[in-house]
This record gives structure tokens, sequence and C-alpha cells, in this order.
């Protein structure tokens, strides 16, 4: 009976071991995937401040574009998922910009919607 003890432990101790090692793989891999790309970000956040400044040529800490970063990241899947409900309450699959720009009015951002709405006719124009 003891002997069975010894091997129960001994596996529970390699199944422990074999999901710490997926866990530490998968928290590498997860925050890479979920980043946005930091050169995106430092041009985004550049090109703002420039406008809001134009006397001077501003600097960004990096840590305050991790968290501009991070930011946007927690808004977009805020926004994405908000959008998903919209989506899915109108039994369709796919999110289209209507659900976008009804998801922002529903999240109370509705400050987004005129540039948002130019920037996709915009672009419609283009292609």
């Amino acid at each position: 009976m003891a002997g069975n003890k010894t091997l129960e432990t001994h596996k529970d101790e390699r199944v422990s071991a074999t999901t710490d090692s997926r866990k530490k793989e998968m928290d590498k891999v997860i925050p890479e995937a979920g980043e946005l790309p930091r050169a995106i970000v430092r041009r985004v956040v550049k090109n703002k401040l420039s406008q809001c400044s134009h006397d001077c040529d501003m600097s960004v800490h990096k840590e305050s574009l991790l968290a501009f970063s991070e930011s946007a990241r927690i808004f977009i899947h805020y926004l994405s998922a908000t959008a998903n409900d919209i989506c899915r309450e109108s039994k369709r699959q796919t999110i289209n910009a209507d659900d976008v720009l009804k998801a922002l009015e529903e999240i109370e951002f509705p400050e987004f919607l005129k540039p948002l709405k130019a920037s996709l006719d915009e672009n419609l124009q283009i292609t």
C-alpha cells in the first residue's frame, strides 16, 4: 500500500511539473501575441503629442509607451467583446463596421463615432 502512495506521489509530481512547464510556455507566448506593435504605438502617441504641442518635440518614456499599449489592448478587447455581443444578438457570426459603431455608443465613447465614420468613408473611397 505504501508503494502505491509513492507511485501516486511521483505521478502527481510529474503531472504537476508538466503542467507548470506548459504554463510557463503559454505565459511566454500569450503576452507576445496580445501586445500591440511597439513601433506603431510609439508613432501614434508621438503623432498625437505633436498635434497637441507644436512648439517642442516630446519624448515618451518606455514605461509610458507600455502603459499606452496595454490601455489600447484592453480597450480593443472591450470594444471587440461588445461588438461581438451585438453581432450575436443579430444572429450573425461576423462582426461588421455597424456592430463596432453601435459598440462604441454602448460603451459610451460616442466621440469616436465621427472620426471613425470619416476614416471608414475615406478608406471605402480609396478601394
